[in-house]
């Protein structure tokens, strides 16, 4: 059995709900997880592979998710890691949202090479929002609710290989 760290960055808990379902699909495949907010980790070495997400807004990761990825995330792919985000565009599952929320990862994939990428559909609640993002929000006129497909979107396999490789350390990604 091999350690696992789900790290995630959430404002509103749509994320920290994504996070929590992936650490379940990992303990259900006999690893040992760790869940927490991405703020709160202060050290990986302890961990055979790692999930890392994020929520999007407004076409970027939230600041935290990549500080811990520049920080503690080694470009050599010693630990593997697999990324996640959370974003409203996939509300609509079309291959250009699809590709338009990948491309918010380019950043983060060129620090270091995910063993897969997964993407999910949000959720969004202005109540749970600050005011000032529930006036952005009616300014843009931006629809609520929670696109999240439980059902479909979570079992391991939605994730996207985006490397074929073998890892020492008994965990390579999600699958």
């Amino acid at each position: 059995m091999s350690r696992v760290l789900v790290a995630y960055a959430t404002r509103a808990g749509a994320t920290a709900e994504v996070a929590s379902a992936i650490a379940e699909v990992l303990r259900a495949a006999h690893h040992e997880v760790d869940l927490a907010p991405i703020t709160e980790v202060r050290d990986i070495a302890d961990y055979a592979g790692l999930v890392l997400g994020s929520a999007i807004n407004a076409g970027k990761g939230f600041a935290s998710f990549q500080t811990f990825v520049m920080r503690h995330v080694p470009g050599s792919g010693a630990v593997p890691v697999a990324y996640f985000v959370v974003c409203a565009t996939l509300a609509q599952h079309t291959a250009a949202n699809r590709a338009s929320v990948l491309a918010y990862l380019d950043p983060i994939v060129a620090l270091n090479e995910p063993a897969s990428i997964g993407l999910f559909a949000g959720r969004v609640e202005a109540r749970r929002l600050n005011l000032l993002l529930r006036a952005v929000l009616r300014e843009m006129k931006a629809p609520e609710g929670d696109w999240r497909d439980w059902a479909a979107d979570l079992p391991a396999a939605m994730f996207h290989r985006t490397r074929d490789r073998a890892s020492s350390s008994g965990w390579d990604g999600p699958r």
